[in-house]
């Protein structure tokens, strides 16, 4: 197994733009299916000690996610990408 796996994250400020370049030490299936089914996704995305809940998600071009990151008292953060 490869150690030095990659992880680049490149903030353009004129372009408004961040690119974010990872390897994973995962199969590609598994790796897509991490970043685009709201069940999987809901088990990671948030930094501990919070959680993830989806509302809702439509995976697709001009789609959406609505989530929640909740604190450990319960306060829910909701946002939508």
């Amino acid at each position: 197994m490869k150690n030095n796996l990659q992880f680049d994250f490149i903030v353009d400020k004129k372009k408004n733009t961040i690119t974010v370049k990872r390897e994973f030490a995962a199969n590609r299936q598994l790796v897509w299916d991490c970043h685009t089914k709201s069940e999987l996704l809901d088990q990671w995305f948030a930094p501990s000690p919070f959680t993830t809940k989806t509302k809702s998600m439509e995976f697709r071009e001009g789609g959406h996610w609505l989530y929640a990151m909740i604190d450990p008292d319960r306060k829910e953060y909701w946002g939508r990408t």
